[in-house]
């Protein structure tokens, strides 16, 4: 395989409105946390939700859920995205009612779920028959539990951000941090721009210094009728001596 000539070295996703640090951040959403009513079985053919955190999302992993009862049997299900919103995952449990449940991030080049397969996963879960919503909270990887984590899913509380008009100016102003890698200065900024939601390919941009630490890039096309860019991921590189 052919060695990329360039490094990342630092990255920061951009959406209207809000600044994510990828990998580290998460996306910040309103809700109440509700944690009150006692456990219930889970009902056979009930849609529960996840949002992931920007951990989870990284790499691309896929998501799937693990419903069980101790000692008297499991169940996987997949988890699909759904459309319409940020990040927000939804999974209908079989037709067995099961006592409880674990979501998992799960390596995306594989297809089966197993735990062989898993990368992350929260502790087990019980759902108390209402809030059917869980955010994995901000920085965590594994054993988040039920505690102040449901909520009742409410697509109006997880909006698309809007997009970036083609051609749009967008200024970047790094920090010293975000320019050094260890003791490696970076030579060159970019730009990613993508869409949360799908619907076009990603594109790289390259950035301009346009004034002393300020650097400028122009919200390219998509290609795609009435689709606009909504993130950027803009990234500081180094050459690879």
């Amino acid at each position: 395989m052919k060695k990329m000539n360039m490094l990342w070295t630092k990255i920061a996703a951009i959406a209207l409105g809000a600044i994510l640090t990828v990998g580290v951040g998460a996306t910040l959403s309103s809700f109440t946390p509700s944690r009150e009513a006692e456990a219930v079985a889970i009902p056979p053919s009930q849609v529960l939700y996840l949002k992931p955190n920007a951990n989870w999302l990284n790499a691309g992993a896929r998501f799937a859920v693990y419903f069980f009862t101790e000692g008297a049997g499991n169940k996987w299900e997949d988890a699909t995205k759904e459309a319409g919103v940020l990040d927000i995952y939804s999974v209908v449990a079989p037709a067995t009612s099961y006592q409880k449940l674990i979501f998992t991030r799960m390596n995306p080049a594989t297809t089966e779920n197993n735990w062989t397969n898993r990368w992350n996963q929260t502790g087990n879960l019980e759902f108390d028959g209402t809030n059917d919503l869980f955010i994995i909270p901000s920085g965590a990887s594994d054993g988040s539990t039920d505690t102040g984590n449901w909520s009742v899913y409410d697509p109006l509380d997880h909006p698309l951000p809007p997009p970036f008009e083609e051609g749009l100016h967008l200024f970047f102003k790094p920090t010293t941090d975000f320019m050094i890698d260890d003791t490696r200065l970076a030579t060159r900024l970019a730009a990613h721009f993508f869409i949360a939601d799908g619907g076009a390919d990603p594109k790289w941009s390259a950035m301009t210094q346009v004034d002393t630490g300020i650097y400028q890039v122009i919200t390219p096309t998509t290609g795609v009728v009435d689709k606009e860019y909504d993130r950027i991921i803009f990234v500081s590189m180094v050459a690879d001596n």
